[in-house]
């Protein structure tokens, strides 16, 4: 009866052990020592379907209230498919005073869609980021 008491606190006490290791090699010195990068994706597809039609100025100002950006430029043409023609271009651009854009993280982003009218309404997004 000794044995098996002896026996069973044993494995006990191993399996302690192998868990305190397994969660410090894991968990603790896995994030010691080590620079992490994450980049921020912000979706601005998801923005986009909010609405079927934006304003350059409307949508600038969207992105800036959800992504917490401090630059924006936004600029939507509409094309005809049929002739070719641009059939009208709205251009907006938010822009801190204080920030030169060389010490911001710039992401441009291009999106087209086609409407009923025969038309492509074409985004370009540029976002910058502190």
């Amino acid at each position: 009866m000794r044995g098996q008491v002896q026996v069973i606190s044993a494995s006990i006490a191993f399996t302690i052990i192998a868990i305190a290791v397994l969660v410090l090699f894991t968990q603790i010195y896995s994030h010691t020592g080590v620079s992490r990068s994450y980049e921020v994706v912000y979706d601005i597809p998801n923005i986009l379907r909010q609405r079927p039609y934006w304003t350059a100025r409307d949508l600038a100002h969207t992105i800036i209230n959800t992504t917490g950006a401090v630059y924006c430029y936004v600029s939507i043409r509409e094309v005809d498919l049929v002739s070719n023609q641009v059939v009208s271009e709205d251009t907006y651009e938010i822009s801190p005073l204080t920030i030169p854009e060389e010490q911001l993280y710039i992401r441009s982003f291009v999106y087209s869609k086609g409407t009923i009218m025969g038309t492509i309404l074409t985004y370009s997004i540029r976002v910058g980021y502190k």
